[in-house]
């Protein structure tokens, strides 16, 4: 019984404010969200998006990924780059597809990151198959979509 209030407590928080969990930032678009958890980086996208779709399927298929992360002053690809192991999976019944990105190398970075985020800053973080680039520009005041608290609530 306390475990399913625990769950319902865990919904109502990330959906009402994400600053509950530091962890967790959302795009300016309200449809994807970035979870900082080193040494992990994922992305979960709720919708169709292309680019981000070209590059899961790049992953999925063996391809190499490059995650980076800076300032949001540029439309191309962010400035500072991590090396690791990109994974994809879905979740929510495959209505949301996440990219996975390990890194061991950079802790410093995603910690200053978060404190930039936690300041209010805007930070852009990509991810790109050295083809194609998804962009993703977070900011604590992003909010999920009604669709997408729907989507990331399904079990």
């Amino acid at each position: 019984m306390c475990c399913k209030y625990a769950v319902v407590i865990f919904t109502i928080c990330f959906s009402i404010s994400h600053n509950a969990f530091s962890d967790t930032w959302v795009d300016e678009d309200g449809e994807a969200v970035v979870v900082i958890e080193y040494p992990l980086v994922k992305i979960i996208s709720t919708s169709s998006y292309y680019y981000f779709d070209r590059v899961f399927d790049s992953i999925r298929n063996g391809k190499e990924a490059r995650l980076c992360i800076g300032g949001d002053d540029t439309d191309d690809i962010a400035s500072d780059c991590l090396l690791g192991t990109p994974k994809v999976e879905f979740q929510s019944k495959g209505n949301a597809r996440v990219i996975v990105y390990e890194t061991v190398y950079s802790k410093f970075m995603l910690q200053a990151v978060e404190r930039y985020l936690v300041d209010g800053e805007r930070i852009k973080v990509t991810i790109d198959d050295f083809d194609l680039f998804a962009s993703y520009t977070l900011h604590k005041d992003h909010t999920l979509t009604e669709k997408a608290q729907l989507i990331l609530r399904e079990e």
